[in-house]
């Protein structure tokens, strides 16, 4: 039996994580993360009710054939009308945000919409500018940090566009072909039991937008000749760059410190040889972070 993992239990395991180092007189460092999970670490968790048993059986019962029969326009038409304005803009094949919506209505009375994140009540507050350079960092320096749990300190860390591109490059054939690519993830979860679009890791980022288990299983199970390639696995690699210059945008209005190469060169260096210099890095690139 598979147990999902949702973004509220990781909130929960990695706060537990934090006071444990806290507690041994250590700084927790957290690295790398989708934004998603990064902002319920930093802002917390929204107030939005938890469905019971009884509430998430009746709302799985309500969508399960149109889960079933592939007819997301008609699941969506259904938590529509059951009162959620913003279902049509959900990402298509989304069951699991989808099914939340529902299971929200149904506790409360109002949609999902109705509850604000505490990530969004910051932004309001504090109206972020995207500059490349922090130059507003001055007028950041107040009530933001004051009334989070830890003081959040963020660092950005970037490099010369050309290689950045190259890098992506490089790990588009890795994740695509590799011992531990998605190809080879996708036959190992397949191989588990697992079909496509039925838990977290089938509708993670990658499977979802691009079908490749679908592809797969159909790979296994179709006698036609009709299959079609999806569209990462014919290395269109100009899409991870399109979707590097909007997520570095993204970033850019959401982190307080941009860091650039040679602020940090001795960093990189020690993180590159696995801590190799560990003890020497100058004090005065310290000093700059």
């Amino acid at each position: 039996m598979f147990v999902e993992y949702s973004v509220g239990r990781f909130y929960d395991d990695a706060r537990q994580a934090t006071r444990d180092v806290l507690n041994k007189g250590h700084v927790p460092i957290i690295t790398g993360g989708t934004g998603l999970y990064l902002r319920w670490f930093i802002y917390g968790k929204p107030d939005v009710p938890i469905a019971s048993p009884n509430i998430s059986s009746q709302v799985w019962a309500e969508l399960e054939n149109y889960k079933y029969n592939g007819d997301w326009d008609a699941a969506v038409k259904l938590v529509l009308e059951a009162g959620d304005p913003n279902a049509p803009s959900l990402p298509t094949n989304n069951w699991y945000r989808l099914q939340r919506s529902l299971e929200i209505i149904k506790s409360c009375g109002s949609p999902p919409s109705a509850f604000q994140m505490p990530y969004d009540s910051y932004k309001e507050k504090l109206n972020l500018a995207a500059t490349d350079d922090c130059q507003n960092m001055d007028g950041m320096q107040g009530g933001q940090f004051k009334e989070l749990e830890y003081d959040f300190i963020c660092f950005f860390l970037s490099g010369p566009r050309l290689n950045l591109y190259r890098s992506i490059d490089l790990r588009c054939e890795e994740m695509l072909s590799g011992s531990d690519g998605i190809l080879a993830e996708a036959k190992w979860l397949l191989d588990m039991g697992l079909l496509p679009n039925s838990s977290p890791a089938t509708r993670s980022i990658g499977y979802r937008q691009e079908k490749l288990l679908d592809f797969i299983h159909d790979a296994y199970h179709d006698q036609s000749t009709t299959l079609t390639v999806p569209e990462w696995l014919r290395m269109k690699k100009d899409a991870p760059n399109r979707q590097e210059q909007n997520e570095y945008k993204t970033y850019m209005t959401k982190n307080r410190y941009f860091v650039k190469p040679e602020d940090c060169a001795d960093i990189l260096a020690w993180i590159r040889t696995e801590g190799n210099i560990a003890g020497t890095l100058p004090t005065s690139h310290c000093s700059t972070l």
